[in-house]
């Protein structure tokens, strides 16, 4: 984890990182597509609504190379919907059509 930008880690964290299935691997494809020095409480979110490198992929394919980590946590909580693009194409995303 140190090697992936995650230097300040107490036992705490590093439990919890255990405890959710974070991973090396799912840090390394997070920091790969441009998601680097994500806290903690960040990673363990992702995993807990399973927003994974495999959607995070499908997601920016459909939608926008520009997806925000918080943009993503929504589409995964609540569905992408037209609501849901309206709100990132004001955020000034650009949606693919």
């Amino acid at each position: 984890m140190r090697e992936l930008g995650l230097t300040d880690l107490d036992t705490d964290e590093l439990v919890e990182l255990r405890n959710h299935n974070v991973w090396p691997k799912f840090v390394r494809e997070l920091n790969e597509m441009g998601f680097k020095d994500l806290p903690v409480d960040d990673l363990v979110e992702l995993d807990i609504h399973h927003v994974t490198p495999r959607f995070i992929r499908e997601m920016r394919r459909k939608y926008s190379e520009n997806l925000t980590i918080a943009q993503l946590l929504e589409m995964r909580i609540h569905g992408v919907d037209s609501d849901l693009l309206e709100e990132l194409r004001a955020a000034g995303v650009k949606i693919k059509s």
